[in-house]
């Protein structure tokens, strides 16, 4: 089982995987690690990922995108209306108010969630990683956006869920850069009373948010995070389209914002644009054929006029890492320095903010596109059992406080500020209430929150009946905001004081109300509806390969007919499989765009009986001279031996007349029979079939070789020389009497 990081943003998305050699970004099937966070349908399928954004101009209505932005909100809210006006696909109110997009697919008309849309990306991502690791994937961890609610982040578990993804902890984007960003630190202090503070700005596509975290070794700890939601890339693009968009009508007569086309292909020749104003400040032109009416346009922007006309945008920049400062309860000097991710934190003007209220220059040691996934998948190696790596202690904080109301009895206050700003993650708070009957509790956020609504949820606690004389009884509500900064309430229950003791006498069922909550109930339909939808990607996949593998067939042996393979057919057969050729590719095009895979598979195998012939006598033809050269070398080889051992050769003295005789018979045999074979090729047109195969020389080589060589290769024996035996002591006394003698 492995485990990956997400970092699912509003028009791309990045996956990274934790490996024994560290954490690796994957590449998607397209080899690039960015995958757009878009869907699309067709008559057939669906698109994900880099295949729909490639299509958009050519399927706008039914090519949906910026899903992420729409999670967990209603139709009516004022920042969802905001958000359709930049969609070009079609959108409705659904009956529990949310958002529903309408879209062609299968040949009907469907409304999807954008719960639903984000999962079916999550499908994709989970199928490259899948296919990347060469495993299952099970467990992750999922970036979310700092300035999500309550709402926004269980839609988001909500889409993985539907994904079949076990979302281990939804972690702050900016909380997952600074992970990534600390656990390779080894400078790090290891006091915790002299951290090192280092500010992060994420300044991405769609949003700006900006924290400062404390360092030790082995631990993190977030002390503020600000954002802003409404600033992003896509406003400075969209700016710049706009002063474009009123220049073409000056100067050509034609406005792209009319036409949902034309104005893809502006925004997305304007974001390449503003690419290359962060690294050349003099004039660049902008050229696009064929815009609008048949006409060509041009227009030319420097980096001046974007710092001009988006100025509003970089004195928000400024408002926020102010703000931040503010919150740390630090001193400027005391911050050691500033991390900068996302894609427009690479803008001059963005850079120069930030070092004009932090008074020192921003630091790029982090990869601006990746780091928030890898800081993802660092935190779920940290979680899950199945990976063994060193672990560091991550503290997140709550960004809005939360406020707890219920109707005061007596001389209660009626409300709790259960959670403060910038609580750390996770927390529980028990409030003790006493009631004789069922009553309720609501939390809301205690502050101005990127959402129409500050209601958080509402919790009935049942089943509370008065207690002895009719007295209230003491009821017990724990609330708590868990790892994926999601508030709830997670026990209720009921207590009793004996002798001056408090007791617990049960738990109490409780029910909670939320602004569009969907229930685990409709979670297993919509997953169960998102399986039937991969089986019919998967059986579309395979319906296409086959219709591709025959098409591929038709070209490749077309080719070879008219070249290579030409000789290897009579001009009558290939006049008439030429004529077959060109009645299947009719066919193709006109009759077989819609018929199934096992309908492909019948055409092909048909080809298959007429040209994989052709295909096997050209690939003899071309690999039979070296095996047959092989051959002959193999036994004129065997044969110098055996002369050699016939001549008296000392090195072949051991082999007896029999083991030569079996060899020369053994020679004698196969050379007929290669020679045999070589006249029967010879006088064989190309267009037959051979009377030998390839694989019938390999074989009768391997025969021969088997036979001959363990004979010939026999190794000489070894002629044991008896041992030399010590003179015993009797002997050696009587030498030495004898020599004394004779002296």
């Amino acid at each position: 089982m492995s485990v990956i990081g997400i970092d699912f943003g509003t028009e791309s998305c990045y996956l990274s995987v934790a490996k024994s050699g560290g954490i690796e970004t994957i590449a998607n099937d397209y080899s690039l690690r960015a995958t757009p966070s878009c869907v699309a349908f067709s008559e057939r399928n669906r698109i994900l990922g880099v295949a729909a954004k490639n299509q958009t101009v050519t399927n706008v209505k039914n090519t949906i995108f910026g899903f992420k932005r729409l999670l967990g909100r209603t139709y009516d809210d004022p920042y969802t209306q905001d958000e359709l006006k930049m969609m070009p696909f079609q959108t409705l109110k659904q009956n529990d108010c949310s958002v529903g997009v309408k879209v062609n697919f299968l040949n009907k008309e469907h409304v999807f969630s954008p719960e639903q849309l984000t999962a079916m990306l999550f499908t994709k991502l989970k199928e490259i990683s899948e296919s990347e690791i060469q495993n299952k994937v099970h467990d992750c961890v999922l970036a979310v956006p700092a300035y999500f609610t309550n709402n926004e982040r269980k839609a988001l578990l909500n889409a993985a869920s539907i994904a079949g993804l076990n979302v281990l902890r939804l972690i702050n984007e900016t909380t997952a850069t600074a992970l990534a960003y600390g656990i390779y630190k080894q400078d790090l202090p290891e006091d915790d009373q002299n951290p090192r503070y280092v500010a992060f700005v994420d300044f991405g596509y769609s949003a700006l948010q900006v924290c400062i975290a404390a360092f030790v070794r082995g631990k993190l700890k977030i002390l503020a995070t600000v954002c802003d939601s409404q600033i992003g890339g896509r406003n400075i693009d969209k700016i710049l389209a706009e002063y474009v968009s009123t220049d073409f009508v000056k100067r050509y007569n034609i406005d792209p914002r009319k036409n949902a086309r034309a104005y893809i292909r502006l925004t997305t020749e304007i974001d390449k644009l503003k690419k290359q104003m962060s690294a050349n400040s003099n004039k660049l032109p902008l050229n696009i054929e064929c815009f609008m009416d048949d006409k060509d346009v041009h227009a030319e922007l420097k980096r001046n006029d974007l710092e001009t006309l988006c100025e509003h945008i970089f004195g928000r920049v400024e408002i926020c890492l102010n703000q931040c400062i503010t919150e740390s309860c630090l001193p400027v000097n005391a911050i050691h320095s500033i991390e900068i991710v996302g894609g427009s934190s690479r803008i001059p003007a963005v850079k120069n903010v930030i070092e004009s209220v932090f008074h020192k220059p921003p630091s790029t040691t982090l990869n601006q596109d990746e780091a928030v996934s890898r800081g993802c998948a660092l935190q779920c190696a940290i979680l899950s059992p199945a990976v063994k790596i060193r672990h560091f202690d991550v503290t997140d904080v709550q960004n809005y406080p939360i406020k707890v109301a219920w109707n005061p009895v007596g001389i209660e206050d009626g409300e709790n500020l259960a959670f403060p700003p910038m609580q750390p993650v996770p927390f529980s708070k028990v409030l003790t209430f006493y009631r004789a009957q069922v009553f309720d509790v609501q939390a809301y956020y205690d502050c101005e929150v990127p959402y129409p609504s500050q209601f958080v949820g509402q919790f009935i606690i049942k089943d509370i009946k008065p207690g002895p004389k009719g007295r209230p009884q003491k009821v017990k509500v724990k609330m708590t905001v868990d790892t994926h900064g999601v508030f709830s309430v997670t026990s209720t229950a009921l207590y009793e004081d004996e002798d001056g003791k408090e007791v617990f006498k049960c738990e109490l069922p409780y029910e909670g109300v939320f602004n569009h909550y969907v229930a685990n109930m409709k979670l297993q339909d919509l997953f169960e509806i998102e399986c039937k939808m991969q089986d019919n990607d998967r059986q579309e996949k395979d319906r296409v390969d086959a219709k591709n593998a025959l098409e591929e067939y038709v070209y490749e042996l077309r080719d070879g007919l008219a070249n290579e393979k030409a000789d290897f057919i009579t001009d009558a057969n290939r006049k008439v499989l030429n004529k077959k050729l060109e009645d299947e590719e009719n066919w193709l095009y006109e009759e077989g765009q819609d018929v199934t895979r096992s309908v492909y598979m019948d055409h092909l195998n048909n080809l298959r009986t007429v040209g994989d012939p052709i295909k096997v006598r050209a690939i003899e033809y071309s690999m039979r001279p070296t095996l047959l050269d092989e051959y002959k070398h193999s036994l004129q080889s065997a044969k110098n031996v055996l002369d050699a051992a016939m001549k008296g050769d000392e090195r072949f003295s051991h082999l007896s007349k029999q083991d030569l005789s079996n060899v020369d018979a053994t020679i004698k045999q196969h050379a007929k029979w290669l020679e045999e074979k070589c006249s029967k090729l010879k006088s064989c047109p190309k267009y037959e079939n051979p009377p030998v195969t390839c694989d019938q020389i390999k074989e009768e080589k391997y025969k021969f070789e088997k036979s001959v060589w363990p004979i010939l290769n026999k190794p000489k024996p070894v002629m044991e020389t008896p041992p030399t035996s010590e003179p015993s002591s009797e002997e050696n006394v009587a030498s030495q009497q004898n020599n004394m003698e004779q002296g």
